[in-house]
Parts: structure tokens; sequence; C-alpha cells
């Protein structure tokens, strides 16, 4: 028993590998893990994904530009009190702490936003398609993109530590100066090529699943990117409206 066990955690793990490369180079083929890869691939991605952010994030926090930057940033959109809190309950007086403190962070981001991504594209998915996508399959598809954003982070800080400023990279923020436009910069940085991409990717790997033509999945991926991106937006003019009013007060 004890074998098979092991037996049967071996293939779901190299299945979830599978996924996440699948996610990459050839979305359609994400059926060819099965859904009862789903939780290995979204265990893998969690902890892959969370460890290239807390990685990236050290690196670009060793830049001086960049670390100072990104106070400035801190303090215009009104954050560095709540960085501050943070800093004085856990003291970060070490690169180990640093880290233990970013990687435990990404991880509970990385399982609410993909627990989350999962329910949108399913229930999208349903209503554009009118297929009955399980949560299994959109768990393993959401899961497996998650390589995507991980090269998308690398790229994106290998851009950071070449210019020394955040605001450049392949998304529409770049336009944009940072600490001028705060709001507007995070609204533009979320047009992004590798969030398009990802968005794309889990919708093709969603709906060839049951059959369909990879067009389905380009709306689908593309409806699922535009309805976040749009909360988003309302998120952060709500955010900024907040902000400006206690200014005004």
């Amino acid at each position: 028993m004890p074998s098979r066990l092991r037996r049967n955690s071996s293939v779901r793990s190299v299945l979830a590998l599978r996924a996440l490369w699948f996610a990459i180079v050839a979305p359609w083929r994400l059926k060819e893990s099965t859904t009862g890869a789903a939780v290995a691939t979204f265990a893998l991605a969690v902890l892959l994904g969370a460890f290239a952010a807390a990685s990236t994030q050290m690196w670009e926090h060793s830049d001086a530009a960049l670390n100072r930057e990104g106070k400035q940033f801190a303090v215009v959109t009104g954050t560095s009190q709540v960085a501050n809190e943070g800093g004085a309950i856990v003291p970060l007086d070490s690169a180990g702490r640093q880290f233990t403190a970013l990687l435990g962070n990404n991880l509970l981001v990385l399982v609410l936003s993909l627990l989350i991504s999962t329910a949108v594209y399913m229930f999208l998915g349903r209503f554009l398609t009118n297929e009955k996508y399980t949560f299994q399959m959109a768990l393993l598809c959401v899961s497996a993109s998650t390589s995507i954003f991980i090269v998308g982070s690398v790229v994106a800080s290998a851009i950071h530590l070449a210019t020394h400023s955040m605001r450049f990279g392949v998304h529409a923020g770049a336009f944009v100066d940072p600490l001028q436009s705060p709001f507007l910069f995070l609204f533009l940085q979320r047009i992004d090529t590798f969030s398009i991409w990802q968005a794309l990717a889990t919708g093709v790997g969603l709906t060839t699943w049951v059959g369909l033509d990879r067009r389905y999945g380009y709306v689908v991926g593309a409806v699922v990117w535009l309805t976040v991106l749009l909360v988003f937006f309302g998120v952060s003019s709500l955010i900024s409206w907040i902000l400006a009013q206690g200014l005004a007060r």
C-alpha cells in the first residue's frame, strides 16, 4: 500500500510538471494531465509561484535605486504606514527573515488568487460556451498557467534591474510616471503581455478540454482578463477617491 501511494504521488507530480510546461508551449494539451492531477498542479504552482515572486522581489530590493523608488511609491499610494506596522511586528533585520516574510505573503496571495480565478473561469466559461466545466478542470488550467506568471516575474525583474526603475516593462504602465500618477500606473501595469498570455492560455486549456475549438478559448480568456481588469480599475478608483476625500479633510 505505501509503495502504491508513493507511485501515485510520483505520477501526479509528473503530470503537474507537464501541465505547467504545456501551459507555456501547448495549452490545448492540458487535458492530458487529467483532473486527478489538479490538486498536485495547484500545490506545485503555489510553491513555485510564491518562491519565484519572493526571489524576484528580493533581487529588486537589493538595487538601491529600485528600493528608493519603491519607498517613494509606497508613500504616494499611502501604503507606507502598513509596511511600517508590519516591520514593527516582524523584525526583518536579515535577508533570511525578509525572504521568509515575502514567501509567506506570496503563498497566501497565490492561494487566494488561484481559487478566485478558478471560480471566475468556471462560471464565465459556462456562461459563454454553455459547457459544464468542473472545478477540477478549471483548477488545473488556472494553476498550470502560473508558469507563465513565473516567466513574466523573472522578465519584469530583469528589466527593472537593467533600467533601475519599476516603471519599465512589457506593460502599458511604461508610458506614465509611477510617482506622478500612481493609481493610473497600477491600472496600466495590469495591461501586461504576460497577464494577457496567461488568460488566453487558461481559456484555451479549459475550452479544448471539452472538445471546443481554440477560438472559444481565446474569447473566454479575453473576457475573463477584461473582467478582472475592469474590477481592478473599479477598486483602484474607489481607493483613489477615498484617499482624495481624506486629503480634502
